[in-house]
Order: structure tokens, then sequence, then C-alpha cells
């Protein structure tokens, strides 16, 4: 039996997850910026700005799904896991965003995000970033662990 702090915690990780994940109006481009990996100081700027820009659009409320797929490792796979997502979501009335605190780039194609999910108690969380094809994006294994804390036990489409 999941205790009544955990249930609460799972609810609201899943519902902010899945605000990346619900439909809407989006103003953004629906395209990730492409960058060069971070190789040099000079370049880390830019590489912390775009994965900012990924991270924040992906769990923005208001991103189409097909927009928010783009932004996440793997997302055109993810398709099940982001409208499970998206479903739990809307079951709790959930419509939370992320905001990045820090980013740290581990290697010039992986970095460490610090995050709030803007009106739930989760604040100073981690996660992943992953450049690939020539784009800063939400690593598949943080959107996986989200949605699996957010329904444990739970098979999640395209993350097993």
């Amino acid at each position: 039996m999941r205790t009544p702090a955990l249930v609460s915690a799972s609810i609201l990780i899943t519902g902010a997850l899945a605000a990346a994940c619900s439909g809407g109006s989006s103003s953004g481009s629906g395209t990730p910026p492409a960058t060069t990996p971070p190789a040099t100081t000079s370049n880390q700027a830019a590489a912390q700005a775009a994965i900012t820009t990924a991270w924040q659009t992906f769990f923005n409320s208001k991103t189409p799904h097909a927009v928010a797929e783009r932004y996440l490792e793997g997302g055109a796979n993810l398709g099940p896991a982001i409208a499970a997502a998206a479903r739990i979501q809307r079951k709790i009335h959930l419509t939370e965003n992320a905001k990045v605190t820090k980013v740290v780039l581990t290697s010039s194609t992986t970095a460490t995000v610090t995050y709030n999910l803007v009106g739930t108690p989760l604040q100073g969380a981690t996660g992943q970033a992953v450049y690939q094809n020539g784009k800063w994006l939400v690593s598949k294994n943080t959107f996986c662990g989200l949605v699996e804390l957010g329904d444990p036990g739970k098979k999640i489409p395209g993350c097993n």
C-alpha cells in the first residue's frame, strides 16, 4: 500500500510531466533550435540557452503533443507514453510548467538540468539533457523516470 505522501508526490510528478504532453496552442516554432555542442567556454552559454528552451518548451502545458515530441529524445517513439502522461494530467487537472534554474554541461553531448515544476512541491529536481542531431533535447531517461514515478509498477510504452 502506498503512503498518502508518495501518492501525492506521484500525482504531482505525473501531472507536471504530463503538462509537457497536453495539446494546445504554442507560440514556438515547433522545432528545437540547432546548436553546436559545447566544445569551448564561448559556446557553453548558447548550449545552456538551447537546453533551457528545450526543457521549458517540452514542459509547457500549451505545447502541442507533436511539438513536445520534437523536444524529447526518441520522442517519435514515445507518443504512447506522452499520451498516457497527458491522460493522467487531464484526469487530475494539473497544468504545471518547468522553470529551469541551472544547467551544467557534463560533456559535449549531455547536461544536468536543475528545474522546478511550477505549482508543485517538486523544486530543485534534476534531469538530463542530451545533444542529438544538432539539437538539445529532454532525455528519454528523465521523461520515462518521471512517468514511472507517477504511475509506479505500470509498464510505460516506449520506456521499457
